[in-house]
């Protein structure tokens, strides 16, 4: 079991589950799909961090199921980034608009 892969994969599979509920509930306030289908998709990175960390924890004795779960903190530290750069779009304040000297409207 390597630490480091285990406590990444955790925070991963946090994030990604709160922004799995964040969309669901937007999709459902909205009533756009496409928060729906980026929901789904945080969902899906929520449940291959839990598999993953499930597997490196050796909770399953079932060879095949650690294979293929197998994690790695590379990988997973690039995906936590990829996340926290979404976290980061979402709390950026708006930018404010540009004069473009040209005057009027």
């Amino acid at each position: 079991m390597e630490l480091a892969a285990v406590v990444l994969g955790i925070i991963l599979c946090g994030l990604a589950g709160f922004l799995t509920v964040l969309a669901w509930l937007a999709a459902r306030r909205f009533g756009e799909r496409r928060f729906m289908m980026v929901g789904s998709a945080f969902g899906l990175v929520s449940v291959m961090a839990l598999l993953a960390v499930i597997a490196e924890v050796d909770l399953v004795d079932i060879r095949w199921f650690e294979e293929a779960f197998a994690l790695e903190p590379v990988p997973v530290a690039v995906l936590l980034l990829a996340l926290l750069l979404i976290y980061g779009a979402m709390i950026a304040p708006p930018r404010k608009p540009e004069d473009s000297g040209h005057g009027g409207v």
